[in-house]
Parts: C-alpha cells; sequence; structure tokens
C-alpha cells in the first residue's frame, strides 16, 4: 500500500494519520509520532491508536483514531474526546 495521509487541524494542533505498508498506521500530533502499530495482514480487522495533546493552559484532549478493515475498505474515525474531528470514507 502506498503511503496515505489525511489530517486536520484541531485546536490550534495538527492531527495527522497515516498508512503504508511500510510503516504501518501511524498517529502524528504536530509532527510527532503518538502511536503507531503495523497493518495487520488479514482481509478483515480493526485497530485503534491514541494519545493525548494538551490544546490550552491546563486542558488535554484525549485523541482516538479508529481503523477498521473489511475487505479492501479502510474506515477511519478520528475522536477528540470522544467528538468526531475526521473520518474517511
Amino acid at each position: 500500500m502506498q503511503k496515505q495521509t489525511m489530517q486536520t487541524d484541531y485546536k490550534d494542533c495538527l492531527i495527522a494519520l497515516s498508512l503504508s505498508t511500510e510503516e504501518g498506521a501511524v498517529l502524528k500530533i504536530n509532527g510527532i509520532v503518538r502511536d503507531r502499530l503495523p497493518l495487520p495482514r488479514e482481509a478483515q480487522w480493526s485497530m485503534r491508536l491514541n494519545s493525548t495533546v494538551q490544546t490550552d493552559y491546563e486542558w488535554h484532549e484525549f485523541i482516538e483514531a479508529r481503523l477498521s478493515c473489511s475487505q479492501t475498505v479502510i474506515s477511519i474515525v478520528v475522536l477528540a474526546n470522544g467528538e468526531k474531528i475526521m473520518s474517511h470514507p
């Protein structure tokens, strides 16, 4: 799989999720790798990547990426404190 990346600016933080055969699934916040998992070889799978990020003086957000694959379609939802901030498809 060729490297594919999706990203969003959330409360002045750049949140990016990339997928590739070589690197697996990688969650980056402000350019720093915060979580990484290899992509499973099975046709159907699911995984979660997560991290916290400080978005204000004393405010932290829990960032979670939920990925699932059914045959050849990969679905992605990225949440911040349970609120969807980006998704595909």
